[in-house]
Protein backbone atom coordinates (compact mmCIF):
# COMPACT_ATOMS: atom_id res chain seq x y z
CA UNK A 1 0.00 0.00 0.00
CA UNK A 2 2.94 2.44 0.65
CA UNK A 3 4.49 2.59 -3.00
CA UNK A 4 0.14 3.03 -4.13
CA UNK A 5 0.10 6.31 -1.76
CA UNK A 6 3.60 7.52 -3.18
CA UNK A 7 2.35 6.42 -6.84
CA UNK A 8 -0.76 8.43 -7.04
CA UNK A 9 0.06 11.83 -6.94
CA UNK A 10 2.43 10.86 -9.88
CA UNK A 11 -0.35 9.89 -12.00
CA UNK A 12 -1.37 13.94 -13.02
CA UNK A 13 2.72 14.25 -13.99
CA UNK A 14 2.72 11.47 -15.79
CA UNK A 15 -0.27 12.58 -17.63
CA UNK A 16 0.70 15.79 -18.24
CA UNK A 17 4.45 14.39 -19.70
CA UNK A 18 1.80 12.17 -21.88
CA UNK A 19 0.32 14.77 -23.12
CA UNK A 20 3.74 16.24 -24.86
CA UNK A 21 5.08 12.68 -25.43
CA UNK A 22 1.30 11.73 -27.32
CA UNK A 23 2.54 13.34 -30.54
CA UNK A 24 4.52 9.76 -31.34
CA UNK A 25 1.08 7.72 -31.67
CA UNK A 26 0.32 10.02 -35.07
CA UNK A 27 -0.16 7.66 -37.62
CA UNK A 28 0.53 4.50 -35.19
CA UNK A 29 0.83 1.29 -37.34
CA UNK A 30 3.33 -0.45 -35.60
CA UNK A 31 4.78 -1.48 -31.87
CA UNK A 32 7.72 0.21 -33.05
CA UNK A 33 5.84 3.65 -32.93
CA UNK A 34 4.71 2.61 -29.75
CA UNK A 35 8.06 2.68 -28.45
CA UNK A 36 9.01 5.36 -29.87
CA UNK A 37 6.28 7.03 -27.41
CA UNK A 38 8.03 5.37 -24.34
CA UNK A 39 11.25 6.81 -25.56
CA UNK A 40 9.40 10.67 -25.18
CA UNK A 41 8.24 9.83 -22.33
CA UNK A 42 11.44 8.66 -20.57
CA UNK A 43 12.58 11.60 -22.18
CA UNK A 44 10.28 14.37 -20.70
CA UNK A 45 10.01 12.86 -17.01
CA UNK A 46 12.66 11.67 -14.49
CA UNK A 47 10.08 8.49 -14.01
CA UNK A 48 10.93 5.58 -16.19
CA UNK A 49 8.27 4.45 -18.71
CA UNK A 50 9.02 0.42 -20.24
CA UNK A 51 5.88 -1.79 -22.45
CA UNK A 52 5.02 -4.44 -20.62
CA UNK A 53 2.42 -5.45 -23.04
CA UNK A 54 0.94 -4.51 -27.01
CA UNK A 55 -1.07 -5.97 -29.15
CA UNK A 56 -1.92 -4.38 -32.59
CA UNK A 57 -4.83 -4.50 -34.83
CA UNK A 58 -6.27 -2.88 -37.78
CA UNK A 59 -8.77 -0.63 -36.50
CA UNK A 60 -7.23 -0.53 -32.48
CA UNK A 61 -4.70 -1.36 -30.47
CA UNK A 62 -3.82 -1.54 -26.91
CA UNK A 63 -0.84 -1.25 -24.87
CA UNK A 64 0.59 -1.27 -21.53
CA UNK A 65 3.31 0.67 -19.78
CA UNK A 66 4.86 0.02 -16.23
CA UNK A 67 5.89 3.02 -14.63
CA UNK A 68 9.21 3.06 -12.44
CA UNK A 69 11.16 5.15 -10.76
CA UNK A 70 14.46 4.24 -11.71
CA UNK A 71 16.41 1.72 -13.80
CA UNK A 72 17.80 0.15 -11.39
CA UNK A 73 17.63 -3.98 -10.71
CA UNK A 74 15.46 -3.52 -7.61
CA UNK A 75 13.40 -0.71 -8.68
CA UNK A 76 9.19 -1.28 -7.95
CA UNK A 77 6.92 -0.84 -10.21
CA UNK A 78 4.78 2.16 -9.25
CA UNK A 79 1.81 1.44 -11.33
CA UNK A 80 1.07 0.51 -14.85
CA UNK A 81 -0.87 2.85 -17.47
CA UNK A 82 -3.31 1.26 -20.04
CA UNK A 83 -3.69 1.98 -23.39
CA UNK A 84 -6.50 1.91 -25.68
CA UNK A 85 -5.74 3.51 -29.47
CA UNK A 86 -8.24 4.27 -31.97
CA UNK A 87 -7.05 4.48 -35.51
CA UNK A 88 -8.59 6.80 -37.79
CA UNK A 89 -9.40 6.34 -41.53
CA UNK A 90 -6.49 4.83 -43.47
CA UNK A 91 -5.14 7.52 -46.25
CA UNK A 92 -2.74 7.52 -48.62
CA UNK A 93 0.35 9.41 -47.01
CA UNK A 94 4.11 10.29 -48.40
CA UNK A 95 5.20 6.67 -48.10
CA UNK A 96 2.25 5.41 -48.72
CA UNK A 97 -1.20 4.06 -46.58
CA UNK A 98 -0.83 5.27 -43.24
CA UNK A 99 -3.26 5.91 -40.27
CA UNK A 100 -5.07 9.23 -40.89
CA UNK A 101 -6.14 10.69 -37.25
CA UNK A 102 -5.98 8.32 -34.05
CA UNK A 103 -7.42 8.72 -30.73
CA UNK A 104 -5.53 7.28 -27.84
CA UNK A 105 -7.34 6.60 -23.85
CA UNK A 106 -5.03 6.54 -21.36
CA UNK A 107 -6.22 5.65 -17.78
CA UNK A 108 -4.60 3.75 -14.82
CA UNK A 109 -4.46 -0.34 -15.37
CA UNK A 110 -7.19 -2.89 -14.23
CA UNK A 111 -4.39 -4.73 -12.15
CA UNK A 112 -3.90 -1.55 -10.09
CA UNK A 113 -7.47 -0.41 -10.03
CA UNK A 114 -7.96 -3.42 -7.98
CA UNK A 115 -5.26 -3.52 -5.77
CA UNK A 116 -5.38 -0.43 -5.15
CA UNK A 117 -9.44 -0.23 -4.77
CA UNK A 118 -8.98 1.19 -0.94
CA UNK A 119 -7.30 4.02 -1.85
CA UNK A 120 -8.76 4.90 -5.17
CA UNK A 121 -12.53 4.56 -3.35
CA UNK A 122 -11.19 8.31 -1.88
CA UNK A 123 -11.43 10.00 -5.87
CA UNK A 124 -14.76 10.94 -6.23
CA UNK A 125 -14.75 9.57 -9.89
CA UNK A 126 -14.94 5.53 -10.88
CA UNK A 127 -11.23 6.09 -12.22
CA UNK A 128 -8.32 8.65 -10.44
CA UNK A 129 -7.54 10.09 -13.92
CA UNK A 130 -8.10 10.08 -17.40
CA UNK A 131 -6.42 11.81 -20.84
CA UNK A 132 -8.05 11.93 -24.18
CA UNK A 133 -5.38 12.75 -26.98
CA UNK A 134 -6.99 13.54 -29.92
CA UNK A 135 -4.35 13.64 -33.29
CA UNK A 136 -5.23 15.58 -36.67
CA UNK A 137 -4.11 15.10 -40.00
CA UNK A 138 -2.00 17.95 -39.50
CA UNK A 139 -0.19 16.45 -37.06
CA UNK A 140 -1.78 18.27 -34.63
CA UNK A 141 -2.24 16.92 -30.80
CA UNK A 142 -5.11 17.82 -28.81
CA UNK A 143 -5.06 16.59 -25.65
CA UNK A 144 -6.94 16.79 -22.75
CA UNK A 145 -6.59 15.27 -19.07
CA UNK A 146 -8.76 15.00 -15.61
CA UNK A 147 -7.98 14.13 -12.43
CA UNK A 148 -10.65 13.41 -10.71
CA UNK A 149 -11.63 15.40 -7.19
CA UNK A 150 -10.11 13.56 -4.22
CA UNK A 151 -12.19 13.50 -0.39
CA UNK A 152 -10.58 12.09 2.31
CA UNK A 153 -12.48 11.73 5.99
CA UNK A 154 -10.35 9.88 8.39
CA UNK A 155 -10.45 10.15 12.46
CA UNK A 156 -11.25 14.16 12.28
CA UNK A 157 -8.90 14.69 9.41
CA UNK A 158 -10.53 16.27 6.31
CA UNK A 159 -9.31 16.36 3.26
CA UNK A 160 -11.19 17.87 0.21
CA UNK A 161 -9.49 18.67 -3.42
CA UNK A 162 -11.74 19.07 -6.21
CA UNK A 163 -9.79 17.91 -8.72
CA UNK A 164 -7.08 18.85 -11.86
CA UNK A 165 -7.89 19.53 -15.67
CA UNK A 166 -5.68 20.34 -18.65
CA UNK A 167 -6.21 21.34 -22.24
CA UNK A 168 -2.94 21.41 -24.63
CA UNK A 169 -2.47 21.40 -28.15
CA UNK A 170 0.85 19.69 -29.00
CA UNK A 171 2.38 20.61 -32.93
CA UNK A 172 5.88 19.98 -33.88
CA UNK A 173 7.32 19.56 -30.27
CA UNK A 174 5.74 22.91 -29.12
CA UNK A 175 2.90 22.68 -26.29
CA UNK A 176 0.35 25.53 -25.57
CA UNK A 177 -2.19 24.52 -22.62
CA UNK A 178 -3.53 25.80 -19.68
CA UNK A 179 -5.40 23.86 -16.66
CA UNK A 180 -7.00 24.26 -13.37
CA UNK A 181 -5.26 22.96 -10.07
CA UNK A 182 -9.15 22.87 -8.22
CA UNK A 183 -9.44 23.94 -4.48
CA UNK A 184 -7.98 22.27 -1.65
CA UNK A 185 -9.35 22.15 2.04
CA UNK A 186 -7.68 20.69 4.79
CA UNK A 187 -8.94 20.34 8.46
CA UNK A 188 -7.62 18.54 11.60
CA UNK A 189 -10.34 18.58 14.61
CA UNK A 190 -7.28 17.31 16.97
CA UNK A 191 -5.55 20.70 16.51
CA UNK A 192 -8.19 22.81 15.17
CA UNK A 193 -5.96 24.14 12.61
CA UNK A 194 -6.98 24.51 8.54
CA UNK A 195 -5.78 25.09 5.91
CA UNK A 196 -7.40 26.29 2.35
CA UNK A 197 -6.02 26.74 -1.43
CA UNK A 198 -8.30 28.55 -4.08
CA UNK A 199 -8.43 28.75 -7.38
CA UNK A 200 -5.58 27.83 -8.75
CA UNK A 201 -4.19 27.65 -12.34
CA UNK A 202 -1.01 26.72 -13.89
CA UNK A 203 -0.28 27.62 -18.17
CA UNK A 204 2.46 26.53 -20.44
CA UNK A 205 3.84 27.73 -23.75
CA UNK A 206 7.38 26.12 -24.42
CA UNK A 207 9.24 24.18 -27.15
CA UNK A 208 10.89 20.65 -25.78
CA UNK A 209 14.07 20.00 -27.18
CA UNK A 210 15.03 16.41 -25.36
CA UNK A 211 16.18 15.19 -21.92
CA UNK A 212 13.64 16.60 -20.21
CA UNK A 213 15.00 20.45 -22.02
CA UNK A 214 12.57 23.25 -22.55
CA UNK A 215 12.36 26.67 -23.55
CA UNK A 216 9.22 28.64 -23.48
CA UNK A 217 7.33 30.08 -20.43
CA UNK A 218 4.94 28.60 -18.11
CA UNK A 219 3.54 29.75 -14.56
CA UNK A 220 1.66 28.21 -11.51
CA UNK A 221 -0.58 30.13 -9.29
CA UNK A 222 -1.87 29.74 -5.95
CA UNK A 223 -4.67 32.37 -4.90
CA UNK A 224 -6.67 32.74 -1.57
CA UNK A 225 -4.33 30.74 0.62
CA UNK A 226 -5.16 30.34 4.54
CA UNK A 227 -3.85 28.51 7.64
CA UNK A 228 -5.38 28.43 10.84
CA UNK A 229 -3.09 26.48 13.81
CA UNK A 230 -3.02 27.03 17.54
CA UNK A 231 0.81 27.31 17.65
CA UNK A 232 0.10 30.90 15.42
CA UNK A 233 -1.26 33.68 17.79
CA UNK A 234 -3.66 35.10 14.57
CA UNK A 235 -4.27 33.22 11.26
CA UNK A 236 -2.08 33.52 8.15
CA UNK A 237 -2.96 34.47 5.05
CA UNK A 238 -1.79 35.02 1.23
CA UNK A 239 -3.43 36.99 -1.64
CA UNK A 240 -1.39 34.53 -4.12
CA UNK A 241 1.54 32.39 -4.86
CA UNK A 242 2.98 32.70 -7.92
CA UNK A 243 6.04 30.72 -9.77
CA UNK A 244 6.58 31.79 -12.90
CA UNK A 245 9.48 30.69 -15.47
CA UNK A 246 10.71 31.45 -18.66
CA UNK A 247 13.80 30.87 -21.23
CA UNK A 248 15.08 30.80 -24.85
CA UNK A 249 17.53 29.05 -26.91
CA UNK A 250 20.40 31.11 -28.56
CA UNK A 251 23.42 29.71 -30.54
CA UNK A 252 23.26 26.60 -28.19
CA UNK A 253 23.02 28.48 -25.26
CA UNK A 254 19.93 28.26 -22.48
CA UNK A 255 19.17 31.59 -21.66
CA UNK A 256 16.23 31.65 -18.35
CA UNK A 257 14.87 33.19 -15.02
CA UNK A 258 12.30 31.69 -13.01
CA UNK A 259 10.50 33.43 -9.97
CA UNK A 260 8.78 32.48 -6.45
CA UNK A 261 6.84 35.09 -5.10
CA UNK A 262 4.38 35.51 -1.87
CA UNK A 263 2.14 38.66 -2.04
CA UNK A 264 -0.59 39.96 -0.04
CA UNK A 265 0.91 38.17 3.10
CA UNK A 266 -0.98 38.89 6.54
CA UNK A 267 0.28 37.26 9.36
CA UNK A 268 2.37 38.30 12.77
CA UNK A 269 5.31 39.06 11.03
CA UNK A 270 5.96 42.47 9.57
CA UNK A 271 6.00 41.39 6.13
CA UNK A 272 3.89 42.36 3.02
CA UNK A 273 5.60 40.67 0.10
CA UNK A 274 8.75 38.65 -1.06
CA UNK A 275 10.36 37.26 -3.97
CA UNK A 276 12.90 34.87 -4.85
CA UNK A 277 14.15 35.61 -8.53
CA UNK A 278 16.57 33.21 -10.37
CA UNK A 279 18.06 33.98 -13.78
CA UNK A 280 20.60 31.95 -15.99
CA UNK A 281 22.84 32.87 -19.08
CA UNK A 282 24.50 30.65 -21.23
CA UNK A 283 24.01 27.04 -20.22
CA UNK A 284 25.28 25.12 -22.79
CA UNK A 285 22.69 22.98 -24.25
CA UNK A 286 24.14 19.84 -24.53
CA UNK A 287 26.18 20.38 -21.34
CA UNK A 288 22.66 19.93 -19.46
CA UNK A 289 21.83 17.20 -21.76
CA UNK A 290 25.21 15.69 -20.52
CA UNK A 291 24.26 16.67 -16.58
CA UNK A 292 20.62 15.19 -16.84
CA UNK A 293 22.08 11.82 -18.20
CA UNK A 294 24.47 11.95 -15.38
CA UNK A 295 22.36 12.77 -12.55
CA UNK A 296 19.07 9.92 -14.15
CA UNK A 297 21.62 7.35 -13.41
CA UNK A 298 22.67 7.71 -10.21
CA UNK A 299 19.05 6.33 -9.41
CA UNK A 300 17.45 6.99 -5.97
CA UNK A 301 19.48 5.77 -3.95
CA UNK A 302 22.04 8.46 -2.83
CA UNK A 303 23.75 6.52 -0.33
CA UNK A 304 24.98 4.70 -3.11
CA UNK A 305 27.14 7.48 -4.84
CA UNK A 306 29.91 6.96 -2.13
CA UNK A 307 30.20 3.45 -3.76
CA UNK A 308 31.06 5.27 -6.99
CA UNK A 309 34.53 6.79 -7.11
CA UNK A 310 34.80 8.54 -10.51
CA UNK A 311 31.11 10.10 -10.01
CA UNK A 312 32.93 13.61 -8.59
CA UNK A 313 34.85 13.62 -11.70
CA UNK A 314 32.03 12.90 -13.75
CA UNK A 315 29.77 15.33 -12.25
CA UNK A 316 32.62 18.10 -12.91
CA UNK A 317 33.62 17.09 -16.21
CA UNK A 318 29.27 17.75 -17.12
CA UNK A 319 29.02 21.06 -15.31
CA UNK A 320 32.07 22.06 -17.29
CA UNK A 321 30.25 21.27 -20.28
CA UNK A 322 27.40 23.33 -19.49
CA UNK A 323 29.30 26.36 -17.16
CA UNK A 324 31.48 27.79 -19.88
CA UNK A 325 33.17 31.01 -20.15
CA UNK A 326 30.65 33.94 -20.64
CA UNK A 327 28.00 31.50 -18.12
CA UNK A 328 26.31 33.19 -14.98
CA UNK A 329 23.62 32.51 -12.48
CA UNK A 330 22.08 35.69 -10.42
CA UNK A 331 19.93 35.51 -7.44
CA UNK A 332 17.91 38.47 -6.11
CA UNK A 333 15.94 38.77 -3.03
CA UNK A 334 13.33 41.47 -2.36
CA UNK A 335 11.09 42.42 0.41
CA UNK A 336 8.53 44.98 1.89
CA UNK A 337 6.27 45.89 4.40
CA UNK A 338 4.57 49.35 4.97
CA UNK A 339 7.69 50.85 5.98
CA UNK A 340 9.92 50.18 3.28
CA UNK A 341 11.40 47.44 1.12
CA UNK A 342 14.86 45.23 1.47
CA UNK A 343 16.57 44.06 -1.53
CA UNK A 344 19.54 41.54 -1.97
CA UNK A 345 20.88 40.60 -4.76
CA UNK A 346 24.11 38.14 -5.79
CA UNK A 347 25.96 37.30 -8.83
CA UNK A 348 28.47 34.57 -9.85
CA UNK A 349 29.82 34.26 -13.40
CA UNK A 350 32.66 32.53 -15.44
CA UNK A 351 35.25 35.13 -16.85
CA UNK A 352 34.65 35.56 -20.38
CA UNK A 353 37.05 34.29 -23.09
CA UNK A 354 38.22 37.82 -23.50
CA UNK A 355 39.52 37.77 -19.73
CA UNK A 356 43.00 36.80 -19.36
CA UNK A 357 43.97 33.12 -18.86
CA UNK A 358 40.44 32.51 -20.52
CA UNK A 359 41.24 31.24 -24.07
CA UNK A 360 40.00 27.76 -24.96
CA UNK A 361 38.28 25.77 -22.37
CA UNK A 362 39.74 26.49 -19.40
CA UNK A 363 36.43 24.91 -17.43
CA UNK A 364 37.95 21.66 -18.49
CA UNK A 365 41.13 21.99 -16.25
CA UNK A 366 39.81 22.75 -12.74
CA UNK A 367 41.66 20.50 -10.41
CA UNK A 368 40.96 22.08 -7.30
CA UNK A 369 38.85 25.15 -5.37
CA UNK A 370 42.01 27.89 -6.74
CA UNK A 371 41.17 26.13 -10.52
CA UNK A 372 37.95 27.31 -10.17
CA UNK A 373 38.30 30.26 -7.94
CA UNK A 374 40.34 32.01 -10.18
CA UNK A 375 38.41 31.52 -13.30
CA UNK A 376 34.71 32.95 -11.61
CA UNK A 377 33.31 36.42 -10.92
CA UNK A 378 31.19 37.26 -7.92
CA UNK A 379 29.20 40.80 -7.50
CA UNK A 380 26.54 41.43 -4.87
CA UNK A 381 24.48 44.26 -2.67
CA UNK A 382 22.30 45.13 -0.21
CA UNK A 383 20.18 47.62 0.04
CA UNK A 384 17.49 47.67 2.74
CA UNK A 385 15.09 50.73 4.23
CA UNK A 386 16.03 51.77 7.73
CA UNK A 387 12.48 52.12 8.64
CA UNK A 388 11.93 48.52 6.78
CA UNK A 389 14.13 46.97 8.93
CA UNK A 390 13.38 48.67 12.00
CA UNK A 391 10.41 46.37 12.45
CA UNK A 392 12.44 43.11 12.85
CA UNK A 393 15.50 41.71 14.52
CA UNK A 394 17.06 42.34 11.00
CA UNK A 395 18.51 46.05 12.17
CA UNK A 396 20.30 44.91 15.14
CA UNK A 397 22.09 42.20 13.25
CA UNK A 398 22.99 44.12 10.34
CA UNK A 399 23.67 47.44 12.55
CA UNK A 400 26.46 45.57 13.87
CA UNK A 401 28.22 44.53 11.48
CA UNK A 402 30.64 46.96 11.76
CA UNK A 403 32.58 47.90 8.35
CA UNK A 404 30.94 45.05 6.64
CA UNK A 405 27.98 47.71 5.30
CA UNK A 406 27.66 51.03 5.34
CA UNK A 407 24.78 52.63 7.71
CA UNK A 408 22.97 56.07 7.83
CA UNK A 409 19.76 57.29 8.54
CA UNK A 410 17.48 56.10 5.63
CA UNK A 411 19.33 53.05 4.63
CA UNK A 412 21.59 49.74 4.84
CA UNK A 413 23.92 49.10 2.40
CA UNK A 414 26.81 47.13 1.35
CA UNK A 415 28.59 45.65 -1.96
CA UNK A 416 30.34 42.45 -2.06
CA UNK A 417 33.11 41.38 -5.00
CA UNK A 418 35.75 38.97 -5.52
CA UNK A 419 39.26 39.75 -6.94
CA UNK A 420 40.72 36.57 -7.26
CA UNK A 421 41.38 34.79 -4.09
CA UNK A 422 40.48 38.01 -2.38
CA UNK A 423 36.84 38.22 -1.31
CA UNK A 424 36.05 42.25 -0.81
CA UNK A 425 32.92 42.74 1.50
CA UNK A 426 32.06 46.81 1.48
CA UNK A 427 35.91 47.42 0.92
CA UNK A 428 37.11 44.79 3.37
CA UNK A 429 39.35 42.32 1.78
CA UNK A 430 38.99 38.58 2.92
CA UNK A 431 41.26 36.11 1.55
CA UNK A 432 40.38 33.42 0.60
CA UNK A 433 43.32 31.20 1.38
CA UNK A 434 42.56 32.45 5.19
CA UNK A 435 38.98 31.53 5.57
CA UNK A 436 39.20 28.20 3.89
CA UNK A 437 41.75 27.37 6.48
CA UNK A 438 44.38 26.06 3.48
CA UNK A 439 41.40 24.32 1.81
CA UNK A 440 41.93 25.64 -2.09
CA UNK A 441 44.81 23.51 -3.27
CA UNK A 442 42.59 20.18 -2.26
CA UNK A 443 41.64 18.49 -5.55
CA UNK A 444 37.56 18.92 -5.56
CA UNK A 445 36.75 15.46 -6.35
CA UNK A 446 38.09 15.44 -2.61
CA UNK A 447 36.31 17.65 -1.08
CA UNK A 448 33.16 16.42 -2.41
CA UNK A 449 34.01 13.76 -0.58
CA UNK A 450 34.58 15.36 2.61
Amino acid sequence: MKKRIIALPLIAGVGAAAIAGTSQYAGTQTEGEYHRLLAQLNDLTPLVFINEEYASGVTTSAAVTKVLLSRTADAEVLFRLQHDIEHGTMRMGTEGVDVGAVTIHTRLHEQDVVQSSELLAKFVDDSPFSLKTDVKYTGEINNHLEVSALAISEEGVALNWSGLTFDASTIDGATLGKGSLGTLDFSDESSAGMASVQDSQFTMDVQFHGDQIYTGTSGFTFNDISIVSPAMPVPVSLASIEITGASDLQDDAVNGSSSVSLNGIKSPLPLNNASLEMQIDRFMIEGIRQYHKLVSSFGVDVESLSAQPDIGSALISAVGEMFVPGSAVKYAIAMDNSEGEVMADIRLAMKDGSAEGMSGEPQKNIVTGRDLINLLTLDGSLNADIAALAQTPLVAMLGGAGDFVTVTEESITSEVSLWGTTLVVNGVELPLDTLSGGMLDIPLTDLMTL
